[in-house]
């Protein structure tokens, strides 16, 4: 099965198994790398959305389906206001003004 970026295509959403996926923590890792807009004030808030990826990963790496079921209802959500706060996710980028319009083309 060939994922598109990392992510399972409906075609393929019955044959995906968890570890399938990239870490959470290297996700996390990547966008903080990759992102130049950043700051030394922003520390605390990527050591918090490393925390919860690495909460994360170890729910999925236990195979316990209520751990990785429980962390839909708290660090999944958390993460992904923490991301959004820290403008690493597209809703983040468009709330703090960092897509430009060449970004848009891209997409």
């Amino acid at each position: 099965m060939a994922l598109r970026h990392g992510y399972p295509t409906e075609d393929d959403i019955e044959d995906v198994e968890i570890g399938d996926f990239e870490r959470m923590r290297d996700a996390v890792r990547k966008s903080v790398e990759t992102a130049d807009h950043l700051e030394d004030s922003d520390e605390a808030d990527i050591q918090l959305a490393y925390r919860l990826a690495d909460i994360i990963d170890e729910a999925r790496a236990s195979g316990d389906p209520d751990a990785i079921h429980k962390t839909a209802f708290g660090p999944m959500p958390t993460l992904h206001k923490v991301l959004t706060s820290l403008g690493l996710n597209p809703e983040g980028r468009d709330k703090l003004g960092l897509n430009s319009q060449e970004d848009d083309e891209d997409w």
